[in-house]
């Protein structure tokens, strides 16, 4: 995206009564939109100065604000590194506490006629681990029906977002590397995250010593007979 179209989105999304800006780390600094009730982190910061950042577009100037991450089963370290590193508290809520929380939102809306009308099976028991599986199926047959409807377009720019999220996920600080480990990643999960619902098949970036040893494997001369002219 260009400077001018950043720059048209973000006075959008400021002079908006309501709205959602999906935005990289270039919104988390030097901007400052009034309002802003919910920060949602897709992907964790291994940077305390970023996480700060980020948080900081919400409850400005003696106003309240919330902020939601989302951590993986295998990012749950991340929690004990902020208490006990950085003095930060995060609180831990169920995924599928957001999940009942979505689908009441979704039938709302639904029967305001502002969304696409979904049928949720109701949750009886939410540690159940069969009501949770129902519940996360009813969402990705939702998901999977929408992008089955849309354009290519969109289909394409899942896979870049997925694609560059998987590289920047393995680019995360080595200090941190316990917990993001890019190597116990699940892909077909990973995509599904972005609307991808096909088998992913797909090989982890390396490290730069393992490149580097191969780049030297590689230019080594073979043994064997010269090849006849």
């Amino acid at each position: 995206m260009d400077h001018g179209d950043r720059k048209k989105n973000f006075f959008g999304f400021d002079k908006g009564t309501s709205g959602l800006l999906i935005a990289t780390d270039v919104a988390s600094r030097g901007l400052d939109f009034k309002g802003v009730n919910w920060v949602i982190q897709w992907d964790l910061s291994s940077q305390i100065k970023e996480y700060v950042n980020r948080v900081g577009r919400t409850a400005r100037i003696a106003s309240a604000g919330c902020n939601l991450c989302f951590v993986m089963p295998n990012e749950k370290g991340y929690i004990k590194y902020m208490k006990e590193k950085h003095e930060i508290s995060i609180h831990q809520k169920s995924r599928f506490n957001l999940v009942s929380l979505f689908e009441k939102k979704i039938v709302e809306k639904a029967k305001a006629g502002d969304a696409q009308s979904v049928t949720f099976r109701k949750l009886k028991a939410i540690d159940d681990p069969d009501e949770k599986q129902e519940s996360l199926h009813c969402i990705r047959q939702m998901i999977t029906s929408i992008m089955m409807n849309e354009s290519k377009t969109l289909k394409d720019k899942a896979r870049i977002a997925k694609n560059s999220s998987v590289r920047a996920y393995a680019g995360h600080h080595a200090s941190l590397k316990h917990i993001f480990n890019h190597m116990e990643l699940n892909l077909t999960e990973y995509a599904r995250s972005f609307g991808i619902y096909k088998v992913v098949h797909q090989t982890m970036p390396k490290s730069s010593f393992n490149t580097r040893l191969e780049e030297k494997k590689s230019k080594k001369p073979l043994m064997g007979k010269r090849p006849t002219r």
